[in-house]
C-alpha cells in the first residue's frame, strides 16, 4: 500500500485522490455534454444520427463533384463535336 503524503497540510491517500479526480473529471465531462445537448438519455442515438447525417454529406458532396465534372466533360465534348461538324459540313467550302 502506498503511503498517505502530506502536502500542504493535507493528508490524502493515492486512491482518495484517484477517487476524486476521477469524480473531478465525470463531474466535468457530464456538464460539457449537458451544454452542447447531449446529457440526456438519448444522446447515443443523436450521435449516431449526426454521424448518418454528416455521412450523408459527405456522399452527397462527392457525388455532385462527380457529376458536374461528367457535365463538363460531356459539353467538351459536345462543343469540339459541334466544331467539328460545322468545319466539316458548312463552315469548311
Amino acid at each position: 500500500m502506498v503511503q498517505p503524503k502530506k502536502q500542504w497540510g493535507l493528508l490524502i491517500s493515492q486512491e482518495q485522490l484517484d477517487a476524486s479526480l476521477y469524480a473531478a473529471a465525470k463531474g466535468g465531462a457530464e456538464e460539457a455534454l449537458r451544454r452542447i445537448g447531449l446529457g440526456d438519455e438519448n444522446a447515443g442515438a443523436d450521435v449516431k444520427e449526426f454521424r448518418e447525417l454528416l455521412s450523408n454529406w459527405r456522399l452527397a458532396k462527392k457525388t455532385v463533384f462527380v457529376t458536374v465534372v461528367k457535365w463538363v466533360t460531356v459539353a467538351v465534348i459536345g462543343a469540339i463535336m459541334t466544331s467539328m461538324a460545322i468545319l466539316h459540313y458548312g463552315g469548311g467550302k
